[in-house]
């Protein structure tokens, strides 16, 4: 995975993104069934705490996967050319790809702030502890639409990767959603827009096709 071959030692973004996404998307089915349940058996502060901890889940899954682009992109870790493209020199690659996902993950920080620690009195301080529980659901939206982007760079670069390496061919999981991709998205040759493609990759990502390729992959951690 990593080019140096002095680099006896993967990044943690590699060594521990499985753990790290299937505790996210644990988070993720628990509270989402936690958030839908009925409103008469719980309390603003529960949903503003639930809503809390998915914003946690959304932007760990993020960060994981911008650090994996910033590997991608660099020439010494990764062993491909810089920001995976050639003639990097001319072409600027993917770097403001990465940069976008980079914003975007900074961004899932602040607004993962927990919602809950905060309170205003309301109602002539009849109640008076208010959790704000609106907003916390309410930027959970932004967070995921954020994350989506993110990973839908990192596909794009991945199968940029994977250009590289032919005629080499890697397992068939990927190799299909490789080309699920390249039926919408041609190989990065030379500069150009990015937001098209960027967008064509977010909507694999948001329309489940990654995961319904592979999905016998992950049955036996999610049965």
């Amino acid at each position: 995975v990593v080019g140096n071959e002095h680099q006896r030692k993967a990044q943690f973004a590699l060594q521990f993104h499985q753990q790290v996404d299937d505790l996210g998307l644990d988070r993720d089915v628990k509270r989402r069934d936690r958030l839908i349940a009925d409103d008469q058996l719980r309390t603003d502060d529960q949903s503003a705490r639930d809503a809390d901890t998915l914003a946690l889940a959304i932007a760990e899954v993020g960060a994981l996967s911008e650090r994996r682009i910033a590997l991608l992109i660099d020439a010494n870790l990764s062993g491909l050319p810089a920001f995976l493209v050639k003639e990097p020199g001319l072409n600027s690659g993917f770097m403001i790809a990465h940069v976008t996902a980079a914003a975007l993950a900074s961004e899932n920080k602040s607004l993962a702030h927990p919602a809950s620690v905060d309170s205003l009195p309301t109602s002539a301080n009849q109640e008076d502890h208010v959790s704000m529980a609106t907003f916390a659901a309410r930027r959970l939206d932004q967070m995921a639409h954020n994350t989506s982007v993110i990973v839908g760079i990192e596909l794009l670069a991945a199968a940029q990767g994977i250009e590289f390496h032919r005629p080499l061919r890697s397992s068939g999981h990927l190799e299909h959603v490789h080309a699920q991709l390249r039926a919408r998205v041609a190989p990065y040759d030379a500069d150009r827009f990015f937001a098209p493609d960027i967008e064509a990759a977010r909507l694999m990502v948001v329309n489940g096709e990654l995961s319904a390729t592979c999905k016998e992959l992950f049955t036996v951690l999610h049965p």
